[in-house]
């Protein structure tokens, strides 16, 4: 990803009909530093001294629907999110013992797409996917 300079936050927001509050921006640049997803409690634990854990969660949801931040599910007790915007398009594998995560960058699922599509009786198009992969890593094995 690029620098922090490079993302201009504010005008992000402002485009998806936000104000740029000192809460969302600073949400947005602790998912960008993080390099991987992260728990609403552990952005709450970073954003404490700016937002409590309830606006983190209303801002997160709303920049989830508006396509910044991305909702990751690990099959664990926490919804995990990252930052979309300037990013690349990848998947994780996660160790179902440890729960090591670990960003892959594989996605040839076209025609899982079209497949997904011919099966459908609602749906004319697929605009984003989300897809996990789940084992043992080998400190576990």
């Amino acid at each position: 990803m690029k620098d922090s300079h490079d993302h201009n936050f504010a005008d992000l927001l402002r485009k998806a009909g936000f104000k740029a509050t000192p809460a969302r921006l600073s949400l947005l640049e602790i998912l960008r530093k993080s390099g991987k997803p992260l728990s609403i409690a552990d952005i709450s634990k970073r954003l404490s001294k700016v937002a409590d854990q309830a606006t983190v969660y209303r801002a997160l949801e709303a920049l989830s629907k508006m396509g910044i931040v991305q909702k990751i599910d690990f099959h664990d007790s926490h919804t995990y999110y990252e930052l979309l915007a300037g990013g690349h398009h990848h998947h994780y594998v996660v160790c179902e013992s440890c729960g090591t995560i670990e960003d892959v960058e594989v996605c040839d699922v076209k025609g899982l797409d079209k497949n997904a599509l011919k099966k459908s009786k609602r749906f004319k198009t697929i605009k984003n996917h989300s897809l996990e992969f789940f084992g043992t890593c080998t400190k576990c094995a």
